[in-house]
């Protein structure tokens, strides 16, 4: 069971933190989500992200799900987003497993039980469901309800950490001689720069700004037709994300390092870096880990926060104001 809980229904600001023994170490363990704002002067809107902490013998397994809207509304959910649904029933499913997996054991078994908690639904199924995963083809792929995951497992009896992920969700270690890396792979990206860079063109051909870019209906329609083919496709390479597809299997990224001279693991959603930033490019990452480190995963959600509310027409170029935004944290001691 779970050493952590917040409260998942009224979660658009949650922070947690509580000192964790795994074996002969020591570790601060802390934790953030905060939701985003669609536009900077309209309020919070529902949190699409959610992280879970587990502790079992002498393993400290942290993860985080950001949810991906749903091109569809889903009538079964009654307003709440696919994307909520799904980030928050991944970490549902990931406190009651009955027991710890490794991490790719664990990805699998979460986005089976996301596909459990949605196949009732007519909304989502085709003529030719069957009901189980061999028919998955027939589901309405623009609906479904879909997140990313990043999970680490520290591991003092191996001393190991290992680490399982899909999408653009990421995690990062800081080692005790300043360094860092980065343990995720991001295969969205390809489609992230596709659409951004769309809104900056649009926003230069029209002279208007990136805020007001957004809403041109070429994204839109991109958004439509790029959502339908990247995704856990059987064929080709292409990028995976938990939305209960068997697929994502053969999309799960797995590494393994050794805890010798790690002082830190973060594992965050892309909505807990700074516009302008980076957490794949070395200098933006070392100053992420230690800032996360010094001032706190709030030190780190303020940066981020401020630097959004310092460019409300997104010459940072985004897809909203302020995205949901999670870590979880830990620092040995």
């Amino acid at each position: 069971m779970s050493h952590f809980s917040y409260d998942t229904v009224n979660d658009a600001h949650a922070y947690i933190e509580q000192q964790v023994g795994i074996g002969d170490a020591t570790f601060d363990v802390s934790a953030v989500t905060d939701a985003g704002r669609n536009d900077f002067d309209t309020p919070q809107k529902p949190n699409d992200d959610a992280f879970s902490i587990r502790v079992e013998g002498d393993v400290l397994q942290l993860a985080v799900f950001d949810g991906a809207t749903s091109l569809l509304p889903i009538p079964e959910l009654q307003g709440e987003s696919g994307a909520r649904f799904a980030s928050h029933i991944l970490r549902q499913e990931a406190e009651r497993m009955p027991r710890l997996d490794d991490p790719y054991t664990t990805l699998s078994y979460l986005n089976a039980a996301l596909f459990d908690s949605y196949r009732h639904f007519g909304s989502i199924r085709a003529p030719g469901f069957s009901g189980d995963e061999t028919s998955f083809g027939a589901m309405n792929i623009q609906m479904l309800p879909s997140a990313t995951v990043t999970l680490a497992q520290l591991n003092e009896a191996t001393n190991e950490l290992h680490l399982g992920h899909v999408s653009d969700s990421w995690g990062a270690v800081l080692y005790d001689d300043g360094s860092t890396e980065i343990l995720t792979n991001n295969l969205h990206e390809k489609v992230d720069n596709e659409i951004l860079g769309l809104i900056a063109k649009i926003a230069v051909e029209q002279g208007i700004t990136p805020r007001e870019a957004c809403s041109d209906a070429r994204i839109r329609e991109t958004l439509l037709v790029t959502a339908a083919g990247v995704r856990n496709c059987a064929d080709h390479e292409t990028e995976g994300i938990a939305n209960g597809d068997p697929n994502m299997d053969r999309y799960i990224e797995q590494r393994t390092v050794s805890l010798n001279g790690v002082r830190a693991v973060l594992v965050a959603t892309d909505g807990l870096v700074p516009p302008g930033m980076n957490e794949r490019k070395p200098a933006d990452r070392k100053r992420l880990l230690e800032i996360a480190c010094s001032d706190g995963l709030e030190g780190l959600l303020h940066l981020v926060r401020t630097t959004e509310d310092h460019d409300p027409h997104r010459h940072l170029v985004r897809y909203k104001h302020g995205d949901d935004a999670t870590g979880v944290l830990a620092i040995r001691r």
